[in-house]
């Protein structure tokens, strides 16, 4: 998940970003709509940055068994190598990761097959957007194009459902 919209980076330093009142909200709208599809997270972890731990709380809001949020300063603007890395480990459970752009579309485009990446219409991953993507890891590496993506959605998105 990238974090939701945030406020303008010349009001604030980067790593400093709060979420707009309209972030918050659909923060908060990703999180239900998350929650109703009842994926299990098992673990959450998320860039140190402002916006994506408001992100993380404002999502895992309305969860009563909500997992633990764990900050992970190597997220904080991540490349998609040191993203694929921070996924290789995980084995079984369902991982909800909430960090930044240009990190997280590059690791989309590493993990799902080109024809899944063509098929998406509009912006790769706008802010608050999730995707659901089960992946092969195989020898402790991560198989590149291997994702299936079982979901996704985007705060824009939920108004029109």
């Amino acid at each position: 998940m990238r974090h939701a919209t945030a406020e303008d980076p010349a009001r604030a330093r980067d790593f400093e970003r709060a979420l707009t009142p309209g972030g918050c909200d659909d923060a908060r709208a990703m999180g239900r709509w998350l929650r109703q599809r009842s994926l299990s997270i098992t673990q959450v972890l998320c860039s140190p940055a402002l916006r994506t731990r408001q992100t993380a709380e404002l999502v895992l809001d309305c969860w009563a068994d909500a997992p633990q949020v764990e900050v992970t300063a190597g997220l904080y603007l991540a490349d998609w190598p040191a993203l694929v890395a921070t996924l290789e480990p995980i084995r079984r459970g369902a991982l909800l990761l909430i960090g930044h752009n240009p990190g997280l579309e590059d690791l989309l485009t590493y993990m799902l097959p080109r024809r899944t990446i063509a098929q998406i219409a509009g912006p790769l991953l706008p802010p608050g957007a999730l995707y659901v993507v089960h992946f092969t890891v195989e020898d402790g590496v991560l198989v590149e194009g291997s994702g299936q993506l079982r979901t996704a959605m985007r705060p824009q998105l939920l108004s029109a459902e």
